[in-house]
């Protein structure tokens, strides 16, 4: 990204395509809302494509070019929205300390690019999953404009006697960025059957060991925080330290600068304050199933009866002094207008709550844990539908199950829930983007990696917490929690779990 002024920068300009623009905009400005939900409330992102090689952003305005890899940026949604994507990742990354570490070591511009480009993209598809594609389309872009040219420099490579590991480092490390395209990075992308004849190739030549542990190496970008991005960078350069003279090829992408000042520089302070801490996770797969519910489980209908009434929701109403009514006492005193009109008040909402059951393997530890935990699920699920909510069940593990229709069959479906491994909560990052009204409820032992939680996310998130479970790990990403040692005790924790509606 290229620094730029942004005074009297225009509001989004593109040219044709009113429907990328609007795609843009609401992109730009829902990726701000997560990671910098504060002060996203006071600006306003907006998007401009210039005549420009690369793009770049000061935090607010962003710049897209009008053309990449022959594509036109006006009229492409995914290409656009994933270059404007890959742009909000350098917005979130300690620029300023990998251009000091690049000083200080003599490490090449080119392996700096390649390593923020590798995280940047990896951290935003973590933070907001529907990115996943777009971005995928612009390394798809990529891939068909250039990588011909990185596997010839790769052949030309093992052709030239004398060539060495540094001669084709830069080479070997952009076919990783674009060879496999669904990922920010492949480190074993010679082993693709598309490009099988290149592992031949590094088998044979005296380099080709040393450029599978680089690329090995390189590949920790995708799960590396952002903050711990410039001392990966000065290991890197530490363990190859022939990268320093080795030649580059042009980046595709462009050079990585953040100019950010004014309002943008408060956003920027924000979405990195919040997520330069944060790995970024890989996503869970998805699978929606059809089901079929049984019963609820006896105890769950129970429970559910004494807890429904936090899930009521009364009409609102107000009186006002106005003809309509004679009001008795106010005439016999002779104060004022002895007459009311009642006017309706409008319901409040209906009761939306997700609610995502953990069948992990630590849940099956004992027979009382699973079982607690799918009594509570239960219960809660009845008691939004008797108050004519809307309830969604999901399962989890490493994977995520939904039924079929989104429903909360899942929750009630009969015999044993399948369990595939441990405790992954990266899907909620999807989930918080599906549902964004819904409250979010977890009944899990807590026992898990967890995302980045924005602070709206985080208010509207809860956990019931299965004893032995792990509390404060379920603190970092919600708003409330508590630890349900009986699933009979839920009654009086649905006060700390869930607010009551309030009437409108």
């Amino acid at each position: 990204m290229d620094t730029q002024d942004t005074r009297g920068a225009p509001a989004l300009a593109l040219r044709g395509g009113a429907g990328v623009e609007r795609a843009l905009n609401a992109a730009a400005n829902q990726v701000l809302a997560v990671v910098a939900p504060a002060t996203s409330r006071l600006v306003q992102a907006a998007v401009t494509v210039a005549e420009a090689d690369t793009a770049s952003t000061d935090g607010v305005h962003i710049w897209l070019p009008p053309a990449f890899e022959g594509y036109d940026v006006t009229q492409d949604a995914p290409v656009a929205i994933g270059l404007l994507a890959h742009e909000l990742g350098h917005f979130l990354q300690p620029l300023e300390a990998i251009q000091q570490v690049e000083q200080e070591t003599g490490a090449p511009h080119w392996l700096a690019n390649i390593l923020l480009d590798i995280q940047g993209e990896a951290q935003v598809a973590c933070l907001f999953p529907p990115l996943a594609v777009p971005l995928t389309a612009v390394r798809n872009a990529v891939n068909r404009a250039r990588m011909a040219e990185y596997l010839a420099e790769l052949r030309q490579g093992a052709d030239c006697v004398g060539t060495d590991f540094a001669g084709v480092a830069c080479a070997a490390a952009l076919a990783g960025r674009f060879a496999q395209t669904a990922q920010p990075f492949a480190a074993e992308w010679y082993s693709l059957p598309a490009y099988r004849a290149l592992a031949a190739v590094f088998d044979a030549e005296p380099w080709g060991q040393q450029v599978k542990e680089f690329l090995g190496t390189l590949a920790a970008a995708h799960w590396t925080a952002a903050k711990e991005l410039p001392g990966l960078l000065r290991q890197i350069i530490e363990q190859f330290p022939e990268l320093k003279a080795a030649p580059t090829l042009p980046m595709p992408l462009g050079d990585p600068k953040v100019a950010a000042r004014g309002t943008g520089q408060a956003v920027q302070v924000e979405a990195q304050g919040n997520t330069r801490e944060r790995e970024p996770l890989d996503s869970q797969e998805l699978k929606e199933l059809a089901v079929q519910p049984g019963p609820p489980e006896p105890d769950a209908v129970t429970i559910a009866r004494a807890i429904r009434l936090r899930f009521a929701v009364p009409k609102g109403g107000v009186e006002v002094v106005a003809p309509g009514r004679l009001d008795r006492r106010e005439a016999a005193r002779g104060d004022g207008i002895p007459f009311r009109l009642d006017l309706p008040g409008r319901s409040a909402p209906r009761p939306q709550v997700v609610i995502c059951l953990d069948v992990s393997e630590s849940m099956w530890t004992s027979k009382g844990k699973i079982g607690a935990a799918r009594i509570a699920a239960q219960a809660i699920a009845l008691a939004v539908r008797d108050a004519g909510g809307d309830v969604v069940g999901v399962l989890f593990d490493d994977t995520w199950l939904a039924g079929a229709n989104w429903g909360d069959a899942l929750l009630f479906a009969p015999g044993s829930w399948p369990t595939e491994g441990g405790t992954y909560f990266a899907f909620l990052a999807d989930l918080w983007r599906r549902y964004p009204s819904h409250w979010v409820v977890l009944v899990t032992d807590g026992d898990g990696y967890v995302p980045y939680a924005s602070a709206p996310d985080r208010a509207r998130t809860g956990a019931v917490v299965i004893p032995d479970g792990k509390p404060e790990k379920m603190a970092e990403i919600c708003n409330s929690v508590i630890v349900l040692k009986d699933p009979r005790d839920l009654p009086w924790a649905m006060a700390l779990l869930i607010p009551r509606a309030i009437v409108a």
